[in-house]
């Protein structure tokens, strides 16, 4: 198992698990952003350490996420969930973010359980927001049906 000090930042381990490198002069060299799909949504992963606070910030964030049942939900999905936070912008994009403290050594297998906790939760979460506005938009649709005549 390859430990690292904290001054080689987690960037590094996130680089190995996910098979990228960062390339040019362009990058920030204690940034990674990746972009995959998660239940046909395109998902944003972006990942920054902060040397000076040895923190790891993670956030995923979908844009266009248009889904009405997150609007009225959001304090009560925040209360059910473990590792990060959810937040719905303006321009209906969400972002589910946290922030791992991180000190002394960081193994890559420690950064590789992290993102299998946190993909997890966050993958859930997806399921569960799709699921329920599907939920919604049904008994929309039944509430919106017309009447047309009576037995």
């Amino acid at each position: 198992m390859s430990k690292k000090s904290i001054d080689s930042s987690p960037i590094s381990h996130l680089e190995d698990i996910f098979n990228v490198k960062q390339e040019g002069s362009s990058s920030q060299p204690g940034e990674i952003s990746l972009l995959t799909e998660i239940h046909e949504q395109k998902v944003i992963m972006d990942f920054q350490w902060i040397k000076d606070l040895k923190v790891l910030i993670t956030s995923f964030s979908i844009d266009n996420y248009e889904y009405s049942f997150l609007t009225h939900h959001i304090n009560k999905i925040n209360n059910n969930l473990v590792i990060g936070t959810l937040k719905q912008n303006t321009n209906n994009k969400i972002v589910y973010k946290h922030s791992l403290p991180i000190s002394g050594y960081a193994s890559s297998e420690d950064i590789r359980l992290y993102l299998e906790n946190i993909l997890s939760e966050f993958n859930h979460l997806v399921s569960v927001l799709l699921k329920s506005d599907k939920i919604v938009q049904q008994s929309h649709n039944l509430i919106n049906q017309k009447i047309v005549g009576h037995a």
